[in-house]
């Protein structure tokens, strides 16, 4: 498992390190200038020996050949006292003779002064550096590190002239080991400064630090308890100006637009659950209007070719009629009791012409009816809305075949009047031939011309009938499938239903 590191120990650990690098950076400048400040120092003192030599001994010490063992003494003497106050290794003069350096004076240690081992006059210096001999001929100051038989050294030469216009050398030397043991002081002086810079920065940054943690955990505590009630109504308090303040503030902020988020959500739940209900009930309603009418669809074309086969059983009969009549007009002389047989059948044509009638009424009941159900599948079609669209369609074609049928019925209902008519006149004229046998004759072509009118009038409804069968037999089809569809749309509002239930349980879980 991955360790996890907290933003405050990240934050340390970066500030150590930043501040380690400062403090690091810091002692090696303040090292760097101390040990210019060192060597400049050693320097001036060098060249403060040097310069003061001529002061101390003879001025034609460097102009003689020869020195008497008291007066090299003395001069050591004086020297080494004069060193020893500098706090310089050797204080010392140097004539060039014939290509060779050789020593005029010299200071010497308390060892050498003790043990009496010092360079006496004119002691030939072997180990001339370059820099040395280069001093004697452009008579220019030069420092330099010298490595020789006494020891190493940071030495100064400094040419000089001698009362008689002869050039000579003044040098100082510095053990190597002394400017060491000065810089090794000064780096653990520096070392110091910086370690009690480092421990001193460390406690101020992690007593700041400490009090900037402390409060992003202070704010982290509030919103973890937010988070763990879900109270959106909590806030957090604010106490600073600061960064902290300004992201505590920002989150306040947020919590408020949330509250109001979670509120108008809450708000829309319940609506849409409300509206849920009601489009399941709705829809489970308008499924159960849609199979009724389904169903009297279905009677509808049933009673309409109950219809077309009376329509053709009446056909039948009309055309026995007009067979009868025709060999009724033959007979008619020798067979008077077939008249008799007219007048039957012409009462059972009106009896037929009247149960037309009533079936005609019967679809203008039907028509009445269908025309309410798909007015009241329209109102059904708006309240649904856009899921509704396609039933207020089918509502309108509904109500059109409705009122198609309605002009056909008319149409039946006007030729069966006027078949009724007909056929009480037939009646008429066959009783009117019982007592006046003598103009049935006259009138029995016209009544074979009427019937032939009436066969095809019947031809008329029946292909009328059919078309309105098809119909039906289409809006059948079409109601089967939108009865498909209200249980779709009562499914669905059912989902929509469990699913804002569901949301509301979400919602449910804030405090608002």
């Amino acid at each position: 498992m991955r360790a996890t590191i907290s933003f405050r120990t990240k934050l340390l650990f970066t500030i150590i390190l930043i501040n380690a690098a400062a403090i690091v950076s810091f002692t090696g400048y303040i090292y760097h200038v101390q040990k210019k400040s060192i060597m400049r120092n050693i320097e001036d003192r060098l060249y403060a020996g040097a310069a003061a030599i001529p002061f101390l001994l003879a001025e034609d010490l460097q102009d003689r050949t020869g020195l008497t063992e008291a007066e090299h003494l003395r001069n050591v003497l004086t020297l080494s006292r004069y060193a020893k106050q500098l706090k310089l290794t050797y204080l010392y003069t140097m004539v060039q003779s014939d290509g060779k350096v050789f020593f005029t004076s010299s200071s010497a240690t308390d060892e050498e002064l003790k043990e009496g081992s010092f360079d006496t006059f004119m002691t030939e210096y072997e180990d001339a550096s370059p820099e040395l001999r280069q001093a004697f001929t452009d008579r220019k100051p030069y420092y330099e590190d010298t490595i020789d038989k006494y020891g190493r050294f940071r030495s100064i030469l400094l040419p000089m002239r001698s009362a008689r216009g002869r050039i000579y050398i003044a040098g100082a030397d510095m053990d190597i080991s002394h400017i060491k043991a000065l810089l090794t002081r000064s780096l653990i002086r520096s070392l110091i400064l910086g370690a009690a810079g480092f421990l001193l920065s460390m406690a101020v940054i992690i007593l700041v630090l400490h009090r900037f943690t402390s409060s992003i955990t202070r704010l982290l505590r509030h919103m973890g308890d937010i988070i763990a009630s879900k109270d959106l109504t909590a806030r957090i308090p604010m106490s600073s100006t600061d960064e902290i303040g300004m992201i505590a503030r920002k989150i306040n902020e947020f919590l408020d637009i949330m509250h109001q988020i979670i509120s108008e959500v809450t708000a829309m739940a319940h609506g849409i659950s409300k509206a849920s209900q009601d489009l399941a009930a709705n829809s489970a309603s308008l499924a159960s209007r849609t199979g009724e009418q389904s169903q009297s669809i279905d009677d509808t074309g049933r009673t309409l070719q109950n219809i077309s086969e009376f329509i053709q059983h009446s056909h039948g009969d009309v055309t026995k009629v007009e067979s009868t009549l025709q060999a009724f007009k033959d007979t008619i002389n020798s067979r008077v009791a077939l008249i008799r047989d007219v007048t039957e059948t012409m009462q059972k044509i009106d009896t037929s012409s009247m149960e037309i009638g009533k079936i005609v009424e019967v679809i203008n009941e039907i028509n009445f009816r269908t025309n309410l159900l798909a007015l009241n599948a329209s109102i059904e079609a708006a309240r649904a809305g856009e899921a509704g669209k396609g039933f207020a369609v089918v509502a309108t074609e509904v109500r059109n075949l409705a009122q198609e049928t309605v002009t056909s019925s008319q149409t039946i209902q006007q030729i069966t009047t006027r078949s009724r008519e007909s056929t009480r006149k037939g009646i008429d004229l066959v009783s009117a031939t019982a007592v006046f046998f003598e103009g049935v004759l006259a009138n029995i072509a016209d009544i074979v011309k009427n019937i032939t009118g009436i066969t095809e009038r019947f031809n008329e409804q029946a292909s009328g009938v059919e078309h309105i069968t098809e119909m039906v037999s289409r809006s059948e089809k079409i109601m089967h499938s939108n009865t498909e569809l209200a249980r779709l749309l009562s499914s669905t509002g059912q989902e929509l239903k469990a699913s804002i239930e569901g949301l509301e349980k979400l919602v449910q879980g804030f405090r608002i």
